[in-house]
C-alpha cells in the first residue's frame, strides 16, 4: 500500500495539557524570557496577533510573527522602505514582495543601484520580526485571518527567549540603526507543555443494512499521559472537538464522522480480588453498623463479580494464618461467586504475604488492563513485615492496588498500618478507602469498578463508500490536535458478508512505506497538479522546491530544472504535516501537507 501525499487546509485546535503560561510582547526589541524549560519535554508554542513599524499603521497592523504583509506608501515612496517592484528600462523587475518572511536572509540595498544612491541596508533575518531563541519561525502559509502560528520547540533546561527586532544598517554611517521609538501593537504568546498522546484503534466493525455493510464502527481512544489517573493515561477522546478526527479509509480522507459514543468498554480487564478471612471478619463492621464483616464483604464483592462484562475475568485470593487461590482466572461468575461464598473467618491476617501472591500471580498473565482489590478489616500481624525491600517488590510490578481498610480504628498500631496502605496505594497508582458500612462498602466497589473501565475505547461511527464483497480495505484513523498529525497504524479489513466480515490487527509492514509525491497531490477543499504549477513557473531556471518539517527543519531542496515530471522524495518521511514551498524567482507558494 502505499504512502500517500495530501494538501490540507486544517483549522488548528488545542488540547488539553499540563502547564499553560502566556505572555505579551511589545515589539521594543526588549526581549522577555518564559519559565524554565523542563530538558526534554515538548513545549506548543502558539504566537498570534499583529504589530506596525511605522506611525501610518494607527491600528497597529503590517507586520504578525511571520511575515511583513503591509507597508504605508509613503515609507515606500520616501525610500525609508524598499518597493515590491523596480523599473529597469521597460521592465518591471520585482524587489521586495509582500508579504515577506522574516526569516529570509537575502539583502538588499535601497533605493537600489537602478534608480538611486544606496542608504540603507535591509535583511530580514538581521534585523526584522520575531524570534524565538534568535531565530525566526519557518515559513508557515500566510495566515491573514486570524494571523495566528504554531511551533513544537523542546526544552533545554533553559527559559524560552522571545523578542521583535526593528533595525536596519545605515550605510553612510556604516552602522545598524533601531527603529523601535514608532512601532505599535503586540503579540500574544501561549505557553503549552504537551502531554504525550497515542491514538489507537481498538477493534473495527461493520454497519449492516439488509445484508450488505453500509458503515464502519471503530473502537478506538485518544490517550494523554496523566500521572494521576491509575492506568497513567486518560482518553481525551470524549472531549475533543468531532473535527479534528478523520477516517483514511481505503486512501480517501473521509472527514465527515456521523457519531461518536464514548464510555463503552472495549479493552478486557483482569482483576485480582483478595479478601482477609482472618478470625476478625466475624465481627460486626463497626459500632454504627452491625453487619456482619465477612457478610458485607461477600455481597458487595458478589456485585462486583456479576457486573462484570463477558471479556472481563479475575480470579479470587483468601488469606488468614494461610493464603490460597480460592478460584483461578475466569470469567466465569458462577465459580467466582461460589469461591467467595464458601469462605470462613477464622485465625491470624497475613495481608502482605497475600497482596504479593495476587501480585505476582496477576503479573503472568498478558491481559493489558489488570487491577487488585485487597480487603483487610485489620493489621498485618505474619510474616513478610512492612520493609523497605517490600515496598521495592510491590513497585515493580507496576500494578495498581486497591485497599479496602474495613472497619479501622484510631489505635496507634492500625493507624500505622493504615499509613502503609497509602504507601502502597501511591507506589501503585492506586487507592485506600475507608469503609465503616455495609452501604459504604458496596458503594466503594462500584467507585471501583467504574474507574478501573474509563480508558476504554470509544465508538466512532462512519458511513463507507463501498466495501465490496472478498475486497481488502485499509483503514487509518487520523487526528489533528495542533500543528501536527497523529495516526494508527494501518489495519486491514476484509470485506464479506456482513455475518462474515474480519478485522486484521496492524502489521508492521504496512506502516514502513516509502514516500512519493507523484502527479496528483490533493487539497481537502480542491485538487491540484504539481506538475501543472511547475509548468506555469515564470523562471523555471530560478526556481526552486523545498520541503521542511513544522520546526524548520529542511528535508529536501531541489532545482526545478533537475526535476523530471514526476516527483520523488527519498527521505522516507514520517506520518504528519510538512510545508512545502515553491519558489519562482523572487515568488513563493507556501502549502502544507499530509503524509500518511
Amino acid at each position: 500500500m502505499k504512502k500517500s501525499i495530501f494538501i490540507l487546509a486544517f483549522f488548528i485546535f488545542s488540547f488539553s495539557l499540563l502547564a499553560t503560561e502566556k505572555i505579551t510582547l511589545k515589539p521594543d526589541g526588549v526581549p522577555v524570557y518564559s519559565q524554565p524549560t523542563d530538558t526534554g519535554k515538548k513545549y506548543l508554542i502558539t504566537i498570534e496577533g499583529t504589530y506596525s513599524m511605522w506611525p501610518q499603521f494607527t491600528d497597529c497592523h503590517g507586520v504578525d510573527a511571520v511575515y511583513v504583509y503591509d507597508v504605508p506608501q509613503e515609507e515606500i515612496d520616501q525610500f525609508r522602505w524598499p518597493p515590491q517592484k523596480i523599473k529597469v528600462g521597460n521592465l518591471e523587475i520585482p524587489f521586495v514582495e509582500l508579504p515577506h518572511w522574516v526569516g529570509d536572509d537575502k539583502t538588499w540595498d535601497f533605493p537600489p543601484p537602478q534608480i538611486g544612491f544606496p542608504k540603507f541596508r535591509l535583511n530580514f533575518r538581521k534585523y526584522t520580526g520575531f524570534r524565538i531563541d534568535d531565530e525566526p519561525l519557518p515559513m508557515f502559509p500566510f495566515n491573514p485571518q486570524t494571523h495566528r502560528y504554531q511551533i513544537e520547540k523542546v526544552g533545554t533546561g533553559q527559559p524560552f527567549k522571545f523578542q521583535i527586532l526593528d533595525s536596519n544598517y545605515n550605510i553612510l554611517l556604516e552602522t545598524i540603526v533601531p527603529r523601535y521609538e514608532d512601532n505599535c501593537g503586540e503579540l500574544k504568546i501561549t505557553i503549552e507543555e504537551v502531554t504525550k498522546t497515542d491514538i489507537q484503534i481498538c477493534d473495527v466493525s461493520t454497519i449492516c443494512e439488509d445484508g450488505k455493510p453500509i458503515g464502519i464502527k471503530l473502537d478506538a481512544g485518544v490517550f494523554v499521559e496523566d500521572t494521576a489517573s491509575i492506568k497513567g493515561k486518560r482518553n481525551i477522546l470524549p472531549s475533543i472537538d468531532i473535527h479534528q478526527l478523520g477516517i483514511i479509509f481505503d486512501g480517501s480522507i473521509i472527514c465527515d464522522i456521523d457519531s461518536i459514543v464514548c464510555n463503552i468498554r472495549t479493552e478486557k480487564i483482569l482483576t485480582g480480588i483478595v479478601i482477609d478471612r482472618s478470625g476478625s471478619m466475624s465481627l460486626p463492621i463497626s459500632v454504627s453498623d452491625t453487619t456482619i464483616r465477612m457478610v458485607a464483604s461477600k455481597n458487595a464483592i458478589s456485585n462486583f463479580i456479576n457486573n462484570l462484562s463477558d471479556k472481563d475475568s479475575a480470579f479470587i485470593v483468601s488469606f488468614s494464618d494461610d493464603i490460597t487461590l480460592d478460584q483461578d482466572i475466569t470469567n466465569d461468575k458462577n465459580l467466582l461467586n461460589n469461591a467467595i461464598n464458601s469462605l470462613k473467618p477464622a485465625d491470624k491476617t497475613k495481608f502482605y504475604g497475600a497482596l504479593i501472591f495476587a501480585l505476582n500471580h496477576i503479573s503472568k498473565n498478558p491481559t493489558p488492563n489488570r487491577f487488585v482489590i485487597a480487603l483487610t478489616d485489620g493489621i498485618n500481624n505474619l510474616d513478610p513485615e512492612w520493609s523497605n525491600d517490600l515496598k521495592i517488590t510491590i513497585s515493580k510490578y507496576n500494578i495498581p492496588v486497591y485497599i479496602i481498610a474495613l472497619g479501622f480504628s484510631n489505635e496507634p498500631e492500625e493507624v500505622k498500618a493504615r499509613q502503609i496502605m497509602d504507601t502502597i496505594a501511591q507506589i501503585t497508582k492506586g487507592k485506600v478507602f475507608d469503609v465503616y458500612s455495609a452501604s459504604k462498602l458496596d458503594s466503594v466497589y462500584r467507585e471501583i469498578q467504574k474507574e478501573i473501565t474509563l480508558e476504554d475505547c470509544c465508538n466512532i461511527y462512519f458511513k463507507v463508500p463501498s466495501c465490496e464483497k472478498d475486497s481488502i480495505k485499509f483503514i487509518r484513523l487520523i487526528y489533528a490536535p495542533k500543528d501536527t498529525i497523529l495516526l494508527t497504524k494501518v489495519i486491514k479489513l476484509k470485506c464479506a458478508d456482513c455475518s462474515k466480515l474480519s478485522f486484521v490487527p496492524p502489521n508492521d509492514d504496512d506502516n514502513q512505506k516509502q514516500v512519493s509525491l507523484q502527479h496528483s497531490i490533493k487539497f481537502i477543499d480542491k485538487d491540484i497538479d504539481l506538475n501543472d504549477l511547475i509548468s506555469k513557473l515564470k523562471y523555471p531556471d530560478n526556481s526552486y522546491l523545498k520541503i521542511f518539517d513544522l520546526t524548520g527543519k529542511l528535508l529536501y531542496n531541489e532545482k526545478i530544472s533537475n526535476i523530471k515530471s514526476t516527483l520523488y522524495f527519498h527521505n522516507n518521511m514520517s506520518p504528519g504535516l510538512y510545508v512545502l514551498q515553491l519558489i519562482d524567482g523572487t515568488e513563493t507558494q507556501v502549502f502544507k501537507f499530509l503524509v500518511y
